[in-house]
């Protein structure tokens, strides 16, 4: 099973989308676990059946983002997301594909439950966030290779010890 927040939203929607196709296509059974559907494929599975539930919390992680951080700034933090480790398709796969997770679909908390299945799971890092403290991409920022702190797109403020506790989660 693959698990995306989209299947059509962004390069790693469209990348796990493709996995899941070629997948099928070799006559393996692989399916898609997503917050968000916008495809008709039915191998793809919605966690979330409500539309206008799923836009208002894509919506709400967003304002939270832009009040704490600067507008431009793309981070997410991992600590709210789905218990998808209970999830039927979850417990009936044999491999776990892990793609970008974002928008409060995946915790740092259900990756961890996830990973405690035992099962083979492999995470796609599609940009930098499952290695710093909440960054999709460092840009000239190496402070993740040890400890993110006192991050260059903060500045001195309150926020930074938002990464550093996120980076001790992960």
């Amino acid at each position: 099973i693959h698990i995306s927040t989209s299947d059509s939203s962004g390069g790693a929607a469209l990348a796990a989308n493709r996995l899941n196709k070629a997948f099928n296509s070799l006559n393996e059974e692989s399916r898609m676990l997503v917050l968000k559907q916008n495809t008709t494929n039915n191998t793809i599975i919605p966690v979330a059946k409500n539309k206008y539930y799923v836009d208002l919390r894509i919506k709400i992680t967003e304002w939270i983002k832009r009040f704490i951080f600067k507008p431009n700034y793309t981070i997410s933090l991992g600590w709210i997301g789905y218990n998808l480790h209970k999830l039927k398709p979850i417990q009936e796969a044999d491999i776990i594909y892990i793609h970008w997770t974002g928008f409060g679909y995946l915790s740092i908390k259900d990756i961890a439950n996830i990973l405690n299945l035992g099962k083979p799971t492999f995470i796609f890092m599609h940009d930098m966030w499952f290695i710093t403290g909440g960054c999709h991409h460092s840009f000239e920022c190496n402070l993740y290779k040890k400890y993110c702190s006192k991050c260059p797109r903060l500045g001195n403020n309150i926020f930074n010890s938002i990464v550093s506790f996120t980076f001790n989660l992960k």
